[in-house]
């Protein structure tokens, strides 16, 4: 048998002596949740699953609806805990996505962090590993030699690749641009993801008088794009802001992806890119709101980038899916015959 873990980004296959069930996803609203719940239930009642692995919300939810409707069967319920799912906002979402993590055999936090968010009460009643989220070096690799690098503006040039909202944090990057222009007149930043707060963003800009170092580039329509805003970039920030709706970065899978392509990361400390980022090493952790402390980095990075950037490669291929799936089937119990 196979086992199959995915995360939001990436996917790995494994050959293993497991019988399993996956489920993953979080888009689509109620349809694909039903459609997903309905699926797994097939799949589940035909013997497809001994072992049955829930990423995210909606799919721990189904994964309390599978223990709730198999109670008779031996199932061993995995669940993985990216962040932001762990508090939603709402009371009703809140206490039935608690009451998933408690229907589960083991949980899986994907940093540090995530695992500090959860509940109490459930870290006391539950065992909880820690296992970082992983990439595909092959996949990426490929892409890697089939592109040529962007000719984009600026000297350094900064890059977001992400959301454009306030959890991935682009304003703290342009809040602190001014200070970043100063000791680097030359200085661009480059946002690349969906535009969902480009406009005010665009008014922060304006009113931090730093609009003509700042581009945004909207959706990138393929790898093969992305892959060619990473190799142009000098500097990676990541400065994510945790919502006070329960909105926060679990860990920041995209470091790992821009340290695939050599490409340092400066990202902000307190949240799941604590465990993203090798600090020092594959980039430095700072507090997101202090100008000074990121434009002190930047000045570190780039005095030393050839070993950044030799380092950042390093510490992304440690994450490789093949290595992060053994961690899994460490934790996870023998199958039956």
């Amino acid at each position: 048998m196979e086992i199959i873990l995915r995360s939001k980004r990436s996917s790995i296959s494994t050959e293993n002596n497991l019988s399993k069930s996956t489920v993953s996803g979080e888009k689509g609203g109620l349809p694909t949740f039903i459609g997903y719940m309905m699926s797994r239930t097939i799949s589940v009642s035909k013997g497809g699953g001994e072992i049955v692995i829930v990423s995210g919300k909606f799919s721990l939810w189904i994964g309390l609806w599978l223990r709730l409707r198999f109670f008779y069967r031996d199932l061993h319920i995995l669940g993985i805990l990216h962040g932001s799912e762990v508090n939603l906002p709402g009371l009703l979402g809140k206490k039935f996505t608690h009451l998933s993590m408690m229907a589960c055999n083991q949980l899986v936090a994907v940093s540090h962090y995530t695992a500090s968010i959860i509940p109490a009460w459930i870290r006391k009643s539950k065992n909880i590993s820690i296992i970082p989220n992983g990439i595909d070096c092959q996949r990426m690799d490929r892409k890697l030699t089939e592109s040529v690098p962007l000719n984009l503006q600026g000297s350094p040039i900064l890059l977001t690749v992400g959301g454009v909202t306030p959890r991935k944090g682009q304003h703290r990057v342009i809040r602190a641009l001014p200070e970043i222009i100063r000791s680097y007149p030359q200085a661009c930043y480059h946002i690349v993801g969906l535009p969902i707060y480009q406009k005010q963003f665009e008014e922060l800009a304006i009113q931090c008088g730093v609009q003509e170092h700042i581009v945004f580039h909207g959706v990138c329509p393929t790898w093969e794009k992305l892959t060619e805003y990473y190799k142009a970039a000098d500097l990676f920030m990541l400065l994510s802001e945790n919502q006070k709706n329960g909105d926060v970065e679990g860990f920041g899978i995209v470091a790992l992806e821009a340290g695939f392509f050599s490409l340092p990361v400066i990202g902000a400390t307190g949240c799941g890119i604590d465990d993203a980022i090798d600090d020092g090493r594959s980039g430095i952790l700072v507090n997101g709101d202090n100008a000074t402390e990121i434009c002190n980095a930047m000045t570190k990075i780039l005095a030393d980038k050839s070993s950044f950037k030799q380092r950042s490669k390093v510490w992304a291929e440690q994450h490789d899916w093949n290595i992060v799936i053994e961690d899994f089937i460490r934790i996870l119990p023998p199958t039956k015959a």
